[in-house]
């Protein structure tokens, strides 16, 4: 299984994928957990601990490429399968 995506560094990614857990509780922005990912298993998009359909499976020999920005609260998050763009998530 592999999920290729980003987090914050108060989630510990030892013992879950990223972008299924989300750490609750944390009243400061600047301190709270997060985190979203592509999951090769399912082909879903993971973000803080919710899942939806998003893209193909994938497996070993395929190129996954992510492109994350949070400039200006834009929140853009979009994904490419061996050079395909799968298309925008925000």
């Amino acid at each position: 299984m592999i999920g290729v995506g980003y987090c914050t560094k108060q989630n510990s990614i030892s013992d879950f994928m990223p972008g299924r857990r989300y750490v609750e509780g944390q009243e400061n922005k600047k301190n709270k957990s997060w985190g979203c990912a592509y999951h090769g298993d399912d082909g879903h998009f993971f973000c803080s601990g919710s899942g939806k359909p998003y893209g193909p499976r994938y497996t070993a020999g395929d190129t996954i490429g992510c492109y994350l920005n949070l400039r200006n609260d834009d929140n853009i998050i979009f994904y490419t399968k061996n050079g395909i763009n799968l298309g925008e998530f925000n």
